[in-house]
């Protein structure tokens, strides 16, 4: 298993608590405590890193935040081709473990990764849903607005 935790606990890049994408980490704790999670991360639905759990590398936890955004953006792709009607989670099974993308909020996805391929994904799954209900407002990322002004022509 690769360890992405930070080393380097004197670090102010990587202080779990202040750092950049870490505000509402406090929220994910609970689910971290869940019995088979590993970590969980509070992603924007363009991608951009809101929290992460525990001491998760933020360089980390911004990869695994853009690769959670195209994953969606798939999915969303497929369900719309295939008359899904829109995507609820997204599922993923690796040998080592097993990942789960849902939405959290307006504008806003949990991912969740397990700490080994046999977790219980009735428990992981029912811990991910409640937390997103009980706390989505909070866990809600605004919309990117963007700016009024016409991009320059060439």
């Amino acid at each position: 298993m690769t360890d992405h935790s930070n080393s380097n606990s004197n670090s102010n890049s990587n202080s779990n608590s202040n750092s950049k994408g870490n505000g509402s980490g406090w929220l994910l704790s609970e689910l971290e405590k869940t019995a088979g999670v590993e970590f969980a991360v509070l992603v924007s639905a363009d991608g951009v890193l809101q929290a992460h759990t525990g001491e998760l590398d933020i360089d980390y936890a911004e990869k695994l935040a853009a690769v959670a955004a195209t994953l969606r953006g798939a999915s969303r792709a497929y369900a719309q081709e295939a008359g899904g009607e829109g995507v609820r989670q997204v599922l993923i099974e690796t040998v080592t473990h097993i990942a789960l993308i849902t939405q959290a909020g307006e504008n806003a996805m949990l991912v969740v990764k397990t700490d080994g391929p046999d977790a219980d994904m009735g428990v992981v799954s029912e811990a991910t849903h409640r937390l997103a209900s009980r706390v989505g407002r909070e866990l809600a990322v605004a919309a990117r607005s963007t700016s009024s002004t016409k991009a320059p022509t060439a």
